[in-house]
């Protein structure tokens, strides 16, 4: 590493730039990081070592350490300009106003993502909705039984004994496979009646993120019937996405009629089509005003079809929480995953699970 780098400097734009990515960094991991790379002298491996936890994220590390800091000579170039600038002494480093800049801005959208969307005023989903939108998400992949070629892996056994028979068995070079991805199809089945209305914008909000990421997911309200919300979530800034979202959703703030919207989403010639291979999200508190036995009936029906159902109760986050609504005792005989998902940090956290575990074959998660 040139010592003309400065390490807090690297911290906060490699740390905005995998954020941007898709991956989580927070201001412990950013210090951490600073601190590893003045005593190693090595930045990639102190990047590698402190902001890195998932294997599968090393790759997209790897192009953002690169593309950032290529020779390291951005950085370096601005260094020296800022040593060079007259008056430095009368104020901060610029270096530490950067940090405390970035540890604020970092420290409110962590509380935030802890904060229960019930609870988050109109001027705080804005300022979560801009964060997000500045974030290019990654999209939920799950592992396929075919596999491709890669320079290592699982011997490619055909290929390699081809291969040896066109050239006579001389200057053979193994082949090999490796498992594959493809996108994973989410599909949101969202609650906006009256009693869930308070959470209804910051959920519409936690969704639109994966809702853009893919353009193999749907999203979906309810609340007396049926809207499909996938085009105005996907299009435009993310504020202005939710705004187009609630002017096509005629049936906010009303009652529960999961069942019947349910019906609507698998009915023949419908939007069915979406949920097969798909992993369902449905985020609702399960107070059915309808019949609990057309909801059984639809939720056997989906669980046949999907992928993986999960469901999303805020009221679970209570410590006395008992599922005794009629919607939910006639749900949780086919639902995969029950969780609370009150918060950003807790709704992602649900969807990743479910899609890990659609990744593990074998392991499920009821």
């Amino acid at each position: 590493m040139s010592s003309a780098v400065d390490p807090i400097r690297v911290a906060v734009a490699l740390g905005a730039e995998l954020r941007r990515e898709g991956i989580t960094v927070g201001v412990d991991r950013s210090r951490s990081f600073a601190e590893a790379a003045a005593l190693s002298g090595d930045l990639y491996w102190a990047g590698r070592a402190t902001l890195i936890g998932r294997e599968e994220d090393i790759a997209v590390y790897d192009r953002v350490f690169h593309g950032l800091l290529d020779d390291r000579r951005p950085l370096e170039v601005e260094q020296e300009e800022a040593e060079r600038r007259p008056g430095d002494d009368d104020g901060a480093d610029p270096s530490e106003e950067e940090w405390e800049t970035e540890r604020v801005e970092a420290s409110r959208l962590e509380a935030l993502r802890r904060t229960a969307f019930e609870t988050l005023t109109a001027e705080e989903v804005d300022v979560l909705a801009r964060s997000l939108d500045r974030v290019a998400r990654r999209v939920p992949r799950r592992r396929v039984r075919r596999r491709v070629s890669a320079p290592t892996g699982r011997l490619d056994l055909r290929r390699t004994v081809r291969e040896m028979h066109r050239l006579g068995g001389e200057g053979v070079a193994p082949h090999f496979t490796a498992a594959s991805t493809r996108p994973q199809p989410l599909t949101f089945f969202i609650d906006v009646s009256g009693s869930m209305r308070s959470a209804a914008r910051a959920l519409l909000l936690a969704c639109s993120v994966f809702v853009r990421a893919s353009g193999e997911s749907e999203a979906f309200t309810f609340g007396t019937h049926l809207t499909r919300v996938t085009t105005p979530l996907r299009r435009g800034p993310l504020p202005d996405a939710l705004t187009r979202a609630a002017a096509v959703v005629e049936d906010r703030e009303g009652g529960t009629r999961i069942g019947d919207s349910l019906a609507e989403l698998l009915a023949l010639g419908g939007h069915g089509r979406s949920v097969r291979g798909s992993i369902v999200v449905i985020y609702s508190d399960g107070l059915e005003t309808g019949d609990p036995a057309l909801l059984a009936k639809q939720m056997e029906r989906l669980d046949r079809l999907a992928r993986r159902v999960v469901w999303l109760n805020p009221l679970s986050d209570g410590e006395d929480y008992e599922p005794l609504a009629r919607g939910m005792q006639a749900s949780l005989p086919f639902v995969d995953l029950f969780a609370s998902g009150a918060s950003l940090d807790s709704f992602e956290r649900a969807i990743w699970l479910a899609v890990d575990a659609v990744s593990a074959p074998g392991q499920g998660l009821r």
